[in-house]
Order: structure tokens, then C-alpha cells, then sequence
């Protein structure tokens, strides 16, 4: 049976594959504007990792507000992979620790427009996993506008990796 954790796991596999794929295109093609949903493939990737970042903080700590990062700040590789192993660590932790119990557990999410939503921790992993797979449909597509070949490992071919 598939639960959530072993998704996280696969997303945070994919997340590297994609990192090690766009660290080594030249930093003016990684920060320019591809009219994509944040602009640049530096800011699609740092949203991401921080959409986690918000994971944590809301399940973890019960923190509702999504802090909106200053791209500007991660003006080399070295700065996005500190900032992508310092989230992943967080969370990769919570999840070894994670149980039955937990996965049921209610969360309350307050929007900036004031609506609140309330689903369960499975439910919230599953988004923020949802969330991540959308915009890794962007990093192929702009990949390919680029002539590069994007990484794919999809599940199967992953599934067989782990187990040997």
C-alpha cells in the first residue's frame, strides 16, 4: 500500500533530479523571465521548496502564514541547495516520526482573505505534494522550450530503484 510518506519521499527524489538539472544551466537562463507562473526556473524552484517550508510550519508548528521569500537572495546554486536541505531535513524528520494517528489529525488553515479551511495532515501532504508535481510540469515544459531533456523518473521506474 502507497501512503503519503513514501510520495514524499519520491517527490523529494524528483526535487534533486530537477535541482541537479538546472544547476548546471548558465545562471542568466536559470534566472530569466520565462513568463512561467514566477518568472524564472530559480523562482519556480525556490517556490517550491517553500511551499514546504510553509508545510512544516503549518503541520509542525501550527503557523498559518505563508512567508513569501525574496528570490534575490538565492543568487547562486550553493545558496538554493542550502536552503532546499535545510527544509527537506525539517521535514524528512517529521516524517520518520510520523504516525496513523498524526496522519489523522485536523489542521485549521487561515487564508489571507480570511476563509479557513480544515483538512487532515494526509490531506495537507498530499497538496503540498500536488503542488509541487504542477510546477515540475512547468520545468519540463520550459526544459524542452530550451532544447534540454528534463529528467524523468516516474514511479514505477523509481519504485524498482529503491527496492533493488
Amino acid at each position: 500500500m502507497i501512503d503519503i510518506t513514501h510520495l514524499m519521499k519520491y517527490n523529494q527524489y524528483l526535487r534533486h533530479a530537477y535541482f541537479d538539472a538546472l544547476k548546471v544551466l548558465p545562471w542568466d537562463e536559470l534566472v530569466k523571465d520565462k513568463d512561467a507562473s514566477f518568472g524564472s526556473l530559480r523562482n519556480i524552484f525556490l517556490h517550491c521548496i517553500a511551499v514546504f517550508d510553509f508545510a512544516n510550519r503549518l503541520i509542525q508548528e501550527g503557523e498559518n502564514t505563508f512567508t513569501r521569500i525574496n528570490y534575490e537572495d538565492y543568487n547562486t546554486v550553493e545558496k538554493i541547495q542550502q536552503y532546499m536541505e535545510s527544509v527537506e531535513s525539517k521535514l524528512n524528520i517529521y516524517l520518520s516520526r510520523i504516525t496513523a494517528d498524526e496522519l489523522t489529525r485536523k489542521i485549521t488553515r487561515k487564508y489571507r482573505s480570511g476563509a479557513t479551511t480544515t483538512s487532515t495532515v494526509e490531506d495537507y501532504l498530499f497538496h503540498f505534494f500536488q503542488e509541487e508535481t504542477h510546477h515540475r510540469g512547468e520545468f519540463i515544459a520550459l526544459l524542452w522550450q530550451m532544447n534540454v531533456t528534463p529528467p524523468h523518473v516516474g514511479w514505477i521506474q523509481y519504485i524498482h530503484q529503491q527496492t533493488g
